[in-house]
């Protein structure tokens, strides 16, 4: 397969306005016009075309870290209070544990961790917040949100994460909140989950790097959902007993519906945000460079595939984390200088495979259009959420030959 990239455009849109204060749970929420949500619109440039819109505004939804939309065009948002804010950490601001970080081969190593370093923290730091899926709903059809619905929370537990990825399908809930996957049951008459269960635990054993978890939840054509793991790493039993186990790098991973036959699809990804198929049934995603000298890349997710790369590569890349380690500070680099990083070239040893090309500084979702209902022009399109820390952040849409 040729896999050369072919840029199309940047499209600088954004989901959601981030402002304002919460509107109740199973509440009517504001969705008038609003000055902000004016100013922000003028400001955005898009394709010749297209009109932007804000369909929920940051009265309406915080801190959501993914959503998914259901049948019946509701959407279902995981959103986090956790991250960085309280119970989930960046090592980077916490060196002084990051040895202690390293060693950790189960989530239960990492509770010990925590208690070890307990008084370096606010008392009930890791316990406080919780984080929620809500619903969002559009009851008069008018293009804006109206209604919210609080589906599920309680994920407070010492060692859990960010509630990174969600899919709805077939009125059932997944949620991935390191260290577990979840599945909720529920009815259109109550949209609560009414059952909740854990379909697998284990991932995510290290802190690591922020943002680095568990997300890209997406149902494939083979009816099994897939799933994208940053390397927090993960040492996994599946419900028929096999371990999975890599506490320094990630992956992609697919399972049943009802969470059985556990399998790793793909090998040694950095931070894979989100998962897309084509529409081929082929499936991609897109991997983080780790600001080292190589860049973000484009992965074509073949089955039984390799990226080659594994935490050692950061801590041997920066200069932070290798005298953290106990380094005099960077050192020679495989990651780098045998180019695993990089599209195909002759010297590059044979058990990588390379990425299809290099896009965005950021990757922070991916989606694939098919070309049904948003026009031609970007028919058969990724289009990929490119997170730069500043105002040139945007959407990138790019094809594949």
């Amino acid at each position: 397969m040729n896999t050369l990239i072919r840029t199309l455009a940047v499209i600088p849109l954004a989901a959601a306005l981030s402002y304002g204060v919460e509107a109740g749970n199973d509440a009517k929420a504001p969705s008038g016009p609003d000055k902000n949500e004016a100013d922000f619109l003028k400001n955005l440039k898009v394709p010749e075309g297209m009109q932007p819109s804000v369909w929920a505004n940051g009265q309406q939804i915080l801190n959501a870290i993914a959503f998914d939309i259901d049948e019946k065009g509701r959407i279902f948002t995981s959103e986090t209070f956790r991250w960085r804010m309280g119970g989930v950490i960046d090592v980077r601001g916490f060196m002084f544990l990051y040895k202690d970080d390293l060693q950790i081969k189960t989530v239960a190593d990492r509770a010990v961790m925590i208690e070890k370093w307990k008084d370096k923290f606010p008392k009930d730091f890791f316990t406080k917040e919780s984080e929620r899926i809500r619903v969002l709903e559009d009851t008069d059809n008018d293009g804006k949100a109206d209604k919210i619905s609080l589906f599920a929370e309680g994920f407070r537990e010492t060692v859990d994460g960010p509630a990174a990825g969600i899919l709805v399908q077939n009125n059932r809930v997944y949620l991935t909140n390191i260290p577990k996957i979840w599945g909720f049951d529920f009815t259109d008459g109550e949209l609560k989950a009414q059952t909740r269960e854990v379909l697998s635990d284990g991932w995510g054993p290290r802190f690591s790097i922020s943002g680095h978890d568990l997300h890209g939840l997406a149902m494939g054509p083979d009816g099994r959902i897939y799933v994208s793991l940053g390397d927090r790493g993960y040492n996994v039993t599946s419900k028929e007993g096999k371990t999975f186990t890599n506490t320094l790098s990630g992956g992609v991973f697919r399972f049943d519906p009802d969470g059985t036959n556990l399998e790793q699809y793909y090998l040694d990804l950095r931070n894979p945000q989100e998962l897309a198929f084509n529409a081929y049934g082929d499936l991609f995603t897109v991997d983080n460079n780790a600001d080292i000298g190589d860049a973000a890349r484009v992965v074509y997710i073949l089955e039984g595939g390799n990226s080659a790369w594994n935490h050692g590569w950061q801590l041997l890349g920066n200069d932070g984390f290798a005298k953290a380690a106990g380094l005099a500070g960077r050192q020679p680099n495989p990651w780098l200088e045998e180019g695993l990083w990089k599209a195909p070239f002759p010297e590059q040893p044979a058990w990588v495979l390379p990425a299809v090309g290099h896009i965005t500084s950021g990757p922070s979702g991916l989606a694939f259009y098919p070309g049904i209902g948003f026009g031609d022009k970007l028919k058969d399109s990724f289009l990929v959420c490119d997170y730069r820390a500043g105002t040139d952040s945007g959407v990138w849409s790019f094809k594949l030959n």
